[in-house]
């Protein structure tokens, strides 16, 4: 997120706040003074940090930062869409996990597939896709 600032690129960038985030429900099920608890913090001061950076490098053109608030929802969305600079539309996505850490490697299966399209149904359902998820910041 931080090798954006710079960048030629136009970057949208969608976080939660520590309410709405997926970790929120695993709080309950640890101990009390577990690192799980402060999981949702963490990610609301790299946001910040990221967004001081975004200030103090005047990128606020260039980059966007919103965070996602829906009632009775957490956040655990990730995504990425390419947006050629000729079109509305986007043209390639990543699906599926960038969650590389230790359990995802020995325990679980992860895979991250990127997809480069020209079709324009896919890509109005992609943008589509990506403008619910705004919808709610």
């Amino acid at each position: 997120m931080y090798s954006c600032i710079g960048s030629v690129y136009r970057v949208d960038w969608l976080g939660c706040t520590s309410i709405h985030n997926s970790f929120v429900r695993r709080i309950a099920l640890v101990e009390p003074g577990s690192f799980v608890e402060g999981i949702p913090h963490a990610y609301t001061l790299l946001a910040r940090d990221f967004y001081k950076l975004i200030l103090e490098h005047k990128q606020t053109e260039n980059i966007s930062v919103h965070e996602y608030v829906r009632d009775n929802w957490t956040f655990h969305a990730k995504g990425l869409w390419y947006y050629p600079s000729n079109g509305p539309l986007p043209s390639l996505t990543l699906i599926g996990s960038p969650n590389f850490g230790h359990c995802s490697v020995y325990r679980d299966l992860e895979a991250q597939v990127a997809i480069v399209t020209s079709n324009q149904g896919l890509s109005k359902a992609l943008h589509e896709e990506k403008t619910r998820l705004y919808n709610s910041a």
